[in-house]
């Protein structure tokens, strides 16, 4: 396993997946640091950062003593791949897409606000979403799971198996990283009001896509 130089890292893959809790649980360690800066997104709509290469030489030269990293996407970094050759991907996916697919639905929904959390938001029942918003959501979130699972990493993590040991991760970081979620899950077709609908759209989306280049997890969830 070849680490970068001075281990850096950047968390990537799909949204929506469980990135910013493993960016939590990786923040905690004494030996890591990670800006907190909302989801840990420096690169996003809310980090203010423009100059990607200024952000990190500075993210290394005031944490010498540290091991640095953040978390990003294909679609808010535009020297992803660049930076890929110095930091190493960490990358998080879950395979149930239509857990993924739903979940985006609700925080995309019309009068987004504050709560990010997929659970527990009010106002659910006014989701209004016409069918191209939601295509064009599909696509996005079909290209991502094809272009992540391609994407070359360190690590890759999935949320069905966060819960799992992983001695070479806690070799990376020199410390005790516990992923466990601890988490309940819920059936998310409970915060929409027709949610067959907006899962008939992804997969038609799907089967209008060279849909066999999907994860094999994919099709099947989805029985193409």
């Amino acid at each position: 396993m070849n680490f970068s130089l001075n281990k850096r890292f950047i968390v990537t893959g799909v949204p929506r997946s469980g990135t910013t809790f493993v960016c939590k649980k990786i923040s905690e360690l004494h030996t890591v640091h990670m800006d907190l800066k909302p989801g840990y997104e420096p690169f996003g709509p809310d980090g203010g950062v423009l100059d990607e290469e200024i952000y990190l030489r500075r993210l290394v030269q005031d944490n010498p003593n540290k091991i640095v990293g953040l978390k990003t996407w294909w679609g808010e970094s535009y020297l992803l791949s660049q930076h890929m050759k110095l930091y190493d991907p960490i990358v998080v996916l879950r395979k149930d897409i239509h857990k993924v697919f739903l979940s985006y639905v609700i925080m995309m929904r019309k009068g987004f606000d504050e709560n990010h959390s997929s659970r527990n938001r009010p106002g659910v029942e006014s989701i209004e979403h016409t069918d191209y918003s939601l295509r064009y959501l599909a696509h996005s979130v079909l290209k991502s799971y094809y272009y992540t699972e391609k994407m070359t990493y360190l690590f890759k993590l999935y949320f069905e198996d966060l819960s799992k040991d992983n001695p070479s991760l806690d070799d990376y970081f020199e410390a005790n990283l516990d992923l466990d979620p601890g988490y309940k899950e819920t059936d998310l077709t409970d915060y929409h009001p027709d949610p067959q609908r907006y899962l008939d759209v992804l997969k038609s989306t799907a089967l209008s896509m060279d849909h066999k280049k999907f994860p094999d997890y994919i099709r099947e969830k989805m029985y193409i």
